[in-house]
């Protein structure tokens, strides 16, 4: 796949893997789901790629010179090449998601508050990818960065859903809507709104934030049982 400059590391493929008989199926061959778990095992290790993806963050934030922002680490450990497929920018300017990110590569971009506006910064991305069987899958990860500090605190949602799940106005509402529900702090605990977690038809989406007025926000992309 080609590189983008928002995407970083070395796509884990079946060429990586071969050679490597820990990452073998019984069958002999190196599957998806091999491929997932010999990213799952680089995410965790939290090395130089991560670190490149977080200061890459780190500078759109001082490049930028907004007041509040949310700086977005999205991980792909699906075993295959994930696709943006759909995005919403509720609140906050417009923003370009990385096309394409690699199996085991970080994606690191930031959404911002438009600063012609008292609101903070609310947004979403889809990535379609692939179950272990190769059924199709879309995967939503959102945020919400407020302004407000004294009612509300940020927030993230994650669904993965049959593809094109997410096309339409109604959904995107309701996405909305639940979103603002779990930032009023008297709504919800603190591990309710920075962390969720959802599965479907074999697919696994992670997402968690921070308290900051510039978020950190890491969305992991995965298969179940990886």
């Amino acid at each position: 796949m080609e590189m983008v400059r928002d995407v970083f590391g070395n796509p884990i493929t079946t060429a990586t893997l071969e050679g490597m008989p820990e990452y073998r199926s019984e069958s002999g061959e190196i599957t998806r789901i091999e491929r997932a778990r010999a990213a799952m095992v680089m995410q965790k290790a939290r090395g130089k790629d991560y670190v490149k993806a977080r200061a890459h963050a780190e500078h759109l934030k001082d490049e930028s010179g907004t007041k509040l922002a949310n700086l977005v680490l999205i991980y792909n450990a699906t075993g295959d090449t994930v696709r943006c497929v759909g995005q919403k920018d509720w609140i906050g300017l417009d923003v370009e998601y990385p096309p394409l990110i690699g199996n085991g590569q970080w994606a690191a971009f930031l959404t911002v508050k438009n600063p012609s506006y008292s609101y903070g910064s609310t947004s979403a991305v889809v990535y379609r990818g692939k179950n272990a069987d190769g059924t199709n899958c879309d995967y939503m990860l959102s945020w919400s960065n407020p302004a407000n500090r004294d009612k509300w605190d940020n927030a993230v949602c994650t669904q993965v859903r049959r593809t094109n799940h997410f096309d339409n106005r109604a959904t995107w509402s309701e996405i909305y809507n639940h979103l603002d529900t779990l930032s009023e702090i008297c709504n919800h605990l603190d591990t309710t709104r920075s962390s969720q977690e959802d599965t479907w038809n074999g697919c696994t989406s992670i997402i968690t934030t921070d308290s900051a007025v510039f978020a950190v926000v890491e969305g992991t992309l995965t298969l179940e049982d990886v």
